[in-house]
């Protein structure tokens, strides 16, 4: 009887496996873009209300989101997917993780944390498969 070992496998190849199988199948789908989107528009109106503590400009964000959104479900997922790890990265360059996580102790929302953790995600995985993903080139004649 023979025994076989196994290699073990380092944490960033495990992380480059999902983000070949899961990530890009997230990637391809219009739904992350529209679900920030979304989430940005839910958080304005207690945004105006609580101007000094929330995250800024949300109806800009929210805007481009569902840009990404619509290019990701009209065809264009390379591009959708890099607009939508682009503008979540601005997202969390402009508001940063002390504006993101003050509203969750001063008025008990969990919106702006929420959508910081989902910006996280969405920039990696975005920014994945727009960098390792190549465009669809037509044939020459």
């Amino acid at each position: 009887m023979t025994m076989t070992t196994t290699k073990p496998v380092s944490a960033r190849k495990m992380v480059s496996n999902w983000l070949d199988s899961h990530g890009r199948t997230i990637a391809e789908s219009p739904i992350p873009a529209l679900t920030s989107s979304a989430l940005a528009l839910a958080m304005y109106p207690s945004a105006r209300k609580h101007s000094a503590i929330y995250p800024r400009p949300l109806l800009l964000f929210a805007g481009a989101w569902g840009i990404a959104g619509y290019m990701t479900y009209d065809g264009y997922p390379v591009d959708g997917a890099g607009t939508m790890a682009a503008w979540s990265s601005l997202y969390l360059l402009a508001n940063g993780w002390k504006r993101s996580m003050k509203p969750l102790w001063k008025v008990r929302a969990v919106g702006p944390a929420a959508l910081t953790a989902w910006s996280i995600g969405t920039a990696v995985v975005g920014g994945w498969y727009w960098s390792n993903t190549s465009r669809h080139v037509a044939p020459k004649e």
